[in-house]
């Protein structure tokens, strides 16, 4: 009976073991370059600048499928945005608009070693969906030597700009292994099918590089 005890036991320990083993968890953060595509309707004038910088910081959570494949999710802040007043069809103003979104993305992750034991690289793909917590517009004349007037976005009183995106996720990454941890350096790409602004087409584009830290649990 202690014999029968002691196999359950020790069986339920090492399955709990494993089972703990398919999880990582970690955090990335880094810069992101954002823009918005606004179609073929509108006439950007040659010198305009659309990209803006922004941050962005995610909390990573993945589960091993095989020592190859896993399916995660990374939520997280981003600050995007863009340069040019959106569905404006005359650029009176260098307008940039600071977009700070909540994502959840759920991603498909391969790994594959390269070289010496230690190093991995890494591509996911996925689909997410994203929230505008806040918004903010920087304004001022073309040619003007002034600071740009800074004003936050009111919801509650404009339905100019849509709060909810969509979009699809795809990334490239070299890891480096040591015990349990994974340190990792990452670019990744956000392409959405949704409409920022109501007026015209305005889609979000952005580029993120990040590092980042991943440990199994």
């Amino acid at each position: 009976m202690k014999a029968l005890q002691f196999s359950l036991l020790f069986t339920t320990f090492l399955l709990i073991h494993s089972l703990q083993a398919q999880y990582t968890i970690g955090f990335r953060s880094g810069y992101i370059n954002s823009w918005e595509d606004y179609g073929e309707d509108v006439n950007l004038p040659d010198d305009a600048k659309t990209h803006v910088n922004g941050f962005h910081i995610a909390g990573l959570g993945y589960y091993a499928l095989d020592d190859n494949f896993s399916l995660g999710l990374e939520p997280g802040y981003a600050q995007k945005g863009a340069a040019c007043y959106p569905g404006s069809f005359y650029f009176l103003f260098d307008t940039k608009f600071q977009l700070n979104y909540i994502e959840m993305p759920f991603l498909i992750a391969v790994h594959l070693p390269i070289g010496q034991k230690h190093f991995q690289v890494h591509a996911k793909a996925g689909y997410g969906f994203s929230y505008l917590v806040s918004a903010y517009r920087y304004q001022k004349e073309f040619g003007s030597d002034e600071e740009p007037s800074k004003e936050k976005w009111d919801f509650q009183d404009s339905e100019l700009i849509k709060r909810w995106d969509n979009g699809f996720y795809g990334g490239l990454g070299i890891d480096y292994s040591f015990g349990k941890n994974k340190l990792f350096v990452e670019s990744s790409y956000y392409h959405s099918g949704r409409d920022v602004f109501t007026v015209s087409e305005s889609k979000n584009r952005s580029i993120y590089i990040g590092l980042g830290l991943m440990t199994k649990v």
